[in-house]
């Protein structure tokens, strides 16, 4: 369970220029400027269109790649010390579980990078298994698993070694809309519940609207911050939010500053 002494740990990102450099050409700039924070338990989106660098931002996020310019912390810590702390689990678009590996295996196998002994790991996974529905399939192997079980066993491995946040690419995409707004029901009383922050790209703005405290709007490439909302509901959403006046008003808001 999550260390009680934990207190939460911030991210800021100040003036983020992400670049690709192919070889004879000029540098390619798709980020340009971008800066935000996200406090402790809270929840952040990113949308934009396709191209946009959204996905390029997640990474600098995870130390995996070197941005341009600008500034990435977790309350005074670099990426790569963030990530040596296990500050955060990243959750990429495609659910990636190991096809050899039962749902337990593919779960625990953070676990097992980490050195820990089999009754630990076993609690542990158990504990992740029942809280995302899944204790019935701990011995199924990702083929016979549907794809809203995929996104949770994705999730839960990310999950496994206790993060404070979760960087998520766009995990639900592959998903159909009814699958998908099941999942947000069903995930967002847990990231309530565990006090896990949230950074997350998405192309849904329901998605979005549903599952954030912050939208930040992003412009074709290079991207650039051409919006901000602030979603006046509380956490998780009470039943009906999607039916509510402020759900409409903020993606409709967000779709029109995508020219929807």
């Amino acid at each position: 369970m999550k260390d009680d002494k934990r207190q939460g740990v911030s991210i800021s990102v100040e003036d983020l220029v992400i670049e690709y450099q192919a070889k004879g050409q000029p540098p390619l700039r798709v980020v340009d400027g971008i800066g935000f924070q996200v406090s402790p338990g809270k929840r952040l989106a990113l949308v934009g269109p396709s191209g946009c660098g959204k996905s390029s931002i997640l990474k600098v996020l995870c130390g995996l790649q070197r941005p341009a310019a600008g500034r990435v912390s977790y309350d005074g810590m670099s990426p790569a010390e963030a990530g040596k702390r296990r500050i955060f689990g990243m959750v990429p678009q495609h659910d990636a579980l190991l096809k050899w590996r039962t749902t337990a295996g593919n779960i625990g196998l953070p676990l097992r990078l980490d050195g820990q002994d089999r009754p630990r790991v076993k609690q542990r996974v158990d504990e992740l298994l029942a809280l995302f529905g899944l204790a019935e399939f701990g011995a199924f192997y990702p083929s016979k698993l549907s794809g809203g079980m995929r996104s949770r066993a994705s999730i839960a491995r990310a999950l496994a070694v206790e993060p404070e946040i979760l960087l998520l690419d766009e995990c639900f995409a592959s998903l159909d809309v009814l699958t998908r707004e099941r999942l947000y029901k069903e995930l967002s009383p847990m990231w309530s519940h565990l006090g896990t922050s949230l950074v997350f790209i998405t192309h849904s703005v329901p998605e979005a609207v549903y599952l954030a405290d912050e939208v930040i709007v992003l412009s074709p490439l290079p991207g650039k911050v051409i919006g901000r909302l602030t979603i006046a509901a509380e956490q998780p959403r009470p039943e009906g939010f999607m039916n509510s006046p402020v759900f409409h008003q903020a993606t409709a808001k967000t779709r029109g500053l995508l020219g929807l």
